[in-house]
């Protein structure tokens, strides 16, 4: 299925987004909001050129499983969720790979038990397209620090990513993300 755009709107419960490719969007592709009991699995996003391309927020009981991003501003998000599990998911040639944060502008104020494991996160370092003051246009372009950028929350993890860097920082990127990574609320 070509998608352009694709949600199941807000407040969804047992929604399931599969099998799409959405290409060329400004804002998300893939993004379901406020909604509950769900699953994103083998979907593909490019070109998602101001925000994510697959994007989880305010919701809660959600796989996101076998899908692909790629040449995106932001390759996943994951934003004020509970009971979110990423899993085998492929990032790559995006500007950031992967975001677990807490909005405190958003309805729901948290973010609990986020599991992000065995995804290939890879090579995101591409400029940064996001235009001037916006939100997202913090992200530093060309670092080798795009892989795997935020994880917060209480009881988030993240554990065997596959992850490459850019040779001159692959040290320090390495202490920070081999074994488990734990981010409680701050």
């Amino acid at each position: 299925m070509r998608a352009a755009g694709v949600d199941r709107g807000v407040g969804e419960d047992g929604f399931t987004l599969s099998q799409n490719f959405a290409d060329a969007n400004q804002l998300y592709s893939l993004f379901p909001v406020r909604s509950h009991n769900g699953t994103m699995t083998n979907n593909e996003a490019q070109n998602t050129t101001k925000d994510s391309s697959l994007y989880v927020g305010q919701s809660d009981h959600v796989t996101i499983m076998g899908n692909m991003a790629h040449d995106n501003l932001l390759g996943l998000e994951i934003e004020n969720s509970s009971d979110v599990t990423a899993k085998n998911n492929q990032l790559f040639n995006n500007t950031a790979g992967l975001i677990a944060d807490v909005n405190a502008g958003l309805q729901k104020k948290d973010q609990v038990n986020v599991l992000i494991a065995d995804n290939s996160i890879h090579d995101n370092n591409r400029p940064n397209s996001a235009s001037e003051g916006d939100s997202e246009g913090g992200y530093p372009a060309r670092d080798g620090h795009g892989n795997s950028r935020r994880l917060h929350g209480d009881r988030a993890e993240q554990h065997d990513q596959q992850q490459r860097f850019c040779r001159h920082h692959r040290r320090e990127l390495l202490h920070r993300h081999l074994g488990v990574q734990r981010a409680y609320r701050h």
